[in-house]
């Protein structure tokens, strides 16, 4: 997977969808520097993708950032493109610590 979307990131560059799965690929390996690096690259390129930014409050929590994890999950929350993404934003957003 990690080499599928190095190759798409190479052909569409202004994609914010292959840094975000390059993200996942590293968040799931536990590399989570390089998992938020990849998140807020596809961010840079869509301030307004809620995936990215679900993906990135995941790394940032298991780093021990929570809140920013959380302001961004509140921003999804309050503006998410989909139900679905708002779901997720506050099933998330009630599992972080206090």
């Amino acid at each position: 997977a990690d080499a599928a979307y190095r190759e798409a990131a190479h052909l569409a560059p202004r994609d914010p969808d292959p840094p975000n799965g390059l993200g996942v690929v590293a968040l799931e390996m536990g590399a989570l520097s390089a998992a938020e690096t990849f998140f807020r690259q596809a961010l840079a390129l869509d301030p307004a993708f809620d995936e990215a930014k679900l993906n990135l409050a995941v790394a940032l929590s298991r780093k021990g950032a929570i809140t920013e994890a959380r302001a961004l999950l509140a921003q999804v929350v309050r503006a998410g493109s989909t139900p679905a993404l708002r779901g997720r934003a506050q099933h998330l957003l009630a599992g972080l610590p206090r």
